[in-house]
Formats: C-alpha cells, sequence, structure tokens
C-alpha cells in the first residue's frame, strides 16, 4: 500500500500564511466571473480544445502543445504514467511528496539526491542518471526555494532522458521559465499551475507542456475531461484581464522585500527563497487567527523552522 499523508483542513477563515496561496480577494474579477457563468457551463460537459480558454492559454504561455490537468500535480502524474516502465526516478531530497507517490505508485526506484547547502545539488543529479531512468525537479525548488540556472538545466537535458521541469511558482522568482526550451529539446517536460502565482489554488488547474509528439502519447493517460467548466470559465475571465495577475505577483514581491528589510532590522534569523515564502526563526507571539507552517526542517540548520507564506499585505506581519 502507498503511503499518503493527508494535511488537516484549515479554515478559510483565518488567514492563510502556511500554504502559498492567494490569502486577499479576487475583488475586481469575481464579480466579472459570475456574470460570465452560464447555465451550460454547468449542465454541459466542458469542450475545453475548443473553447476560448485554451486559446487564451496558448497565448499566456506562448505554447501550443499542453496538456490540462486537475492541478499541476495531475499532471506531474501523466508524466509518470507515460515513463512508467522506466526503473528509477531521480530527484531531490527534500522535495514535492508527490514525486515520491507517485514513483512508489509505478514501482520506480527513487533516487533521493539530498540537499548539503542551499544549492542545487546538479554535479550529484548527473552522476546518477542512467538510460534508464527520469528526472523529475521544480524550478523554484520546494520547499528549499533555490533557482537552478539554465546551464544546470541544459546539463541535465543533455543526458538525453525524460527530464520534468516542475515551474509551479516560477512567476515569483528573479529568473524565466524554460518554456522556450521545448522547441530544441524533445526529452523536456514543463508543469505550470493556476494555484501559485496565479492565486486560483481551488479551481484545480495545471498545464503540462513538451514536444508535440510527446503531447499525443501524454494524451492516452489524460482524464476524460480534463478540468470543469467552471474551471474553463475562470481561466477565460482571468487570462482576459492578466494585468490583475501581474499586479497580484508585484504586491507579493513588494510585501516580500518589506518582510525581509523587517527581519534584517530586527535580527531575526531566516532564510528567503525564489518563492512566495520565507523560513524565520525565533519565539513569535503569533495570533490566534493566523495559521503557519511550524517545526519545519531545513537541512542541517534545525527543524524548528516557520515556513511563512507572503501575500499582499504587509499589515499581515505586524506580529513579527
Amino acid at each position: 500500500m502507498i503511503k499518503r499523508v493527508s494535511k488537516p483542513e484549515v479554515s478559510h477563515n483565518k488567514l492563510r500564511l502556511h500554504s502559498s496561496e492567494k490569502t486577499s480577494p479576487w475583488n475586481l474579477i469575481f464579480p466579472k466571473f459570475k456574470e460570465a457563468i452560464k447555465d451550460e457551463d454547468i449542465r454541459y460537459y466542458p469542450n475545453i480544445k475548443s473553447s476560448k480558454a485554451y486559446s487564451l492559454l496558448q497565448n499566456f504561455y506562448k505554447s501550443n502543445n499542453f496538456l490540462l490537468g486537475a492541478g499541476s500535480d495531475r499532471c506531474i502524474k501523466y508524466f509518470f504514467e507515460l515513463y512508467q516502465s522506466k526503473s528509477k526516478v531521480i530527484t531531490t531530497d527534500p522535495n514535492f511528496p508527490m514525486y515520491n507517490v507517485y514513483a512508489d505508485m509505478y514501482n520506480m526506484e527513487k533516487c533521493l539526491i539530498p540537499y548539503t547547502e542551499l544549492k542545487f545539488p546538479i554535479e550529484q543529479v548527473l552522476e546518477n542518471i542512467t538510460e534508464d531512468s527520469i528526472v523529475v525537479i521544480s524550478n523554484p525548488s520546494s520547499p528549499i526555494g533555490d533557482l537552478i540556472t539554465p546551464v544546470d538545466i541544459l546539463r541535465i537535458l543533455d543526458s538525453n532522458i525524460p527530464v520534468l521541469i516542475d515551474e509551479a511558482y516560477i512567476e515569483f522568482a528573479n529568473g524565466s521559465t524554460a518554456l522556450s526550451l521545448i522547441e530544441k529539446r524533445s526529452n523536456l517536460y514543463i508543469t505550470r499551475t493556476f494555484s501559485k502565482g496565479l492565486g486560483s489554488a481551488g479551481i484545480r488547474v495545471g498545464t503540462i507542456h513538451s514536444q508535440e509528439q510527446n503531447i499525443k502519447l501524454l494524451n492516452q493517460y489524460r482524464d476524460m475531461y480534463e478540468i470543469t467548466g467552471l474551471s474553463l470559465k475562470w481561466i477565460e475571465v482571468l487570462l482576459e484581464h492578466h494585468y490583475y495577475i501581474e499586479e497580484y505577483i508585484n504586491k507579493v514581491k513588494d510585501t516580500k522585500k518589506f518582510l525581509l528589510d523587517k527581519l534584517k532590522k530586527k535580527d531575526i534569523q531566516h532564510i528567503t527563497s525564489e518563492s512566495n515564502w520565507v523560513h524565520i526563526r525565533g519565539d513569535f507571539n503569533i495570533p490566534e487567527n493566523i495559521e503557519l507552517r511550524k517545526d519545519c526542517k531545513i537541512l542541517d540548520l534545525g527543524n524548528d523552522w516557520i515556513r511563512l507564506c507572503v501575500s499582499e499585505d504587509i499589515e499581515d506581519y505586524n506580529w513579527i
């Protein structure tokens, strides 16, 4: 039996600084979404490929070859399903836990390359690549939060084995997506999500991108209907007003800058990231209405860190 750990539910009435979600409402977009919903979005199975949302996704990602899924975790599973005949998956330790779940699901050996410092262990990854392996990594990494350089990505791709890069947090990073590499690299797959930088975790939408022939192979594993009609409608409304996405991301980056300055001035131990979180350590008087991820282990630096999601509002951090 494959081990799965269910996280405890957290009330939506709390300030959720534990889960890299958008903590403030889509005040200007949500009314447009409600106005756009039609009865047929609920009654009928969705027509995904011919929808306006699909063409907006093509423009947004500048990619024509992708498959939709109920969250990027489902898209990652597509990749594992396609390469389930491979014997080994190479990934980092720590990593996004679903990589381990899918490896166990398809009886793959897990080659977990440990972080020994706050930097992607490129040499160790390369040393463990074999012909019968796949590589699955996140960029920026989760939960360490470092950014893998384009040079290191190319070094991995040069191995010519299947490589999946999970770009869940790329919108917050001081770096760029690897989507432009797909045209020249047939062994590259990239997943993106609406949950983080697009602030829409509840609609459960992700995409996996690769060359056309690879997407055709992945298509055999797709769900009958990858996402719902309501999810399609939200994609349409959000991407038609994509400047609100940019505004949200910029506000998070501004808050993060403010927060890091505050931590430095108060001499509070902290570790920053290329994502929308920081790790902090210390004794804090945390209000009851705030949910945080406590007792986090950061390599050999201890297991008493707090992972703190960065929101749009600097007032959310008055307790620090």
